[in-house]
């Protein structure tokens, strides 16, 4: 067998196997970053079969040709992805303002930008010098090429996790609350929450209640779950339909609280956690490690935001979840230098 046939047989098996297993897994149980992995993966060596099986079907400068294509493509979507993250930076900056979370985008736009020019080096310049030099070449680009590819994992499972079907027979829908506007009234971010929340209550789960989950700030006048409870009364939902957690900081706490309520009224925990698109996986994800029965749904946030919040998510992942992140790392760099003995 040679090179060309070994290497699609390889990337083929192995796409196979990262379908089969996420799908498994996913159905067993959807509130893992381990899914969104395997699904990466699976369009990594996907990517990769489809070159070699070009290389392998077509003659010489055919197969030269759809390489080109591929390496362009990805040329071009680096490019592309990083300067609409400058474009998205300045923006967010605009318009909300300077902090490290808003400064984000521009950040991580340089590092894809510096992952693009690896990739340009590796695949329109070469890698040159003797086998040390090669190997150490390869690496320091997929060190780069990482932060990419792990943050598409990221953004791969969150948007495939938000389109799982979520259960309508829980007694509750905790809503996470988040600032809120000077006068005591939901911001647009905050009503994105709610309303997704009411709109899964009248899609045929009228018997849950809502938990509107969320303390009083500094600048607050009320506090989140008072200003949500007047939001969802406004919108004819009816009083005796909601409950008021209005100690909580953060989301663990969010969670923390109304899981409390939940199992001192005893009818049941199992719930749906209504948040913001870009927060739903790391809340679900929270709520496994806390032992939860819970499932997410996300409210819509505006587009220009979404990038800095996947960002900040991203992050927040990954301080969660170090281990399998090196694991990961490990992996896509050992299949890149393997690649070089074949």
């Amino acid at each position: 067998m040679d090179n060309v046939s070994l290497n699609l047989l390889i990337h083929a098996l192995a796409t196979l196997l990262c379908l089969i297993l996420a799908q498994v897994l996913i159905h067993k149980e959807p509130r893992r970053m381990i899914n969104g992995f395997l699904l990466e993966l699976a369009l990594y060596h996907g990517a990769f079969a489809v070159l070699y099986i070009g290389f392998l079907i077509a003659p010489e400068t055919v197969g030269m040709v759809i390489g080109l294509i591929f390496n362009f493509f990805i040329l071009f979507s680096l490019l592309g992805t990083s300067l609409l993250l400058m474009v998205d930076g300045v923006l967010v900056l605009k318009r909300e303002g300077f902090s490290l979370t808003h400064l984000q985008p521009l950040v991580w736009s340089l590092f894809i930008l510096a992952g693009d020019y690896a990739w340009y080096l590796n695949c329109f310049s070469g890698v040159s010098g003797n086998f040390m030099e090669v190997a150490l070449q390869v690496f320091m680009m997929n060190i780069v090429l990482y932060v990419p590819l792990a943050l598409g994992g990221f953004v791969l499972y969150s948007f495939t996790y938000r389109r799982l079907k979520k259960p309508t027979d829980c007694p509750y829908v905790i809503v996470l609350g988040c600032g809120i506007r000077k006068d005591g009234t939901v911001t647009p971010l905050l009503k994105g929450r709610l309303d997704v929340a009411i709109r899964w209550y009248e899609q045929g789960n009228r018997q849950a209640r809502f938990i509107v989950s969320g303390g009083q700030g500094k600048n607050e006048v009320v506090s989140e779950a008072a200003a949500m409870k007047q939001y969802l009364l406004s919108q004819g939902i009816p009083g005796e339909k909601i409950i008021e957690e209005n100690r909580s900081t953060n989301t663990r706490e969010n969670l923390l609280f109304s899981n409390a309520i939940m199992e001192k009224e005893g009818k049941g925990t199992q719930c749906i956690i209504a948040t913001s698109d870009y927060h739903v996986l790391r809340a679900v994800l929270l709520a496994r490690e806390l032992k939860m029965d819970a499932q997410g749904i996300g409210g819509k946030t505006a587009l220009y935001y979404v990038p800095a919040a996947s960002l900040r998510e991203y992050l927040a992942l990954v301080m969660r979840h170090k281990p399998m992140i090196v694991v990961y790392l490990v992996y896509v760099i050992g299949v890149t230098i393997a690649s070089m003995f074949l």
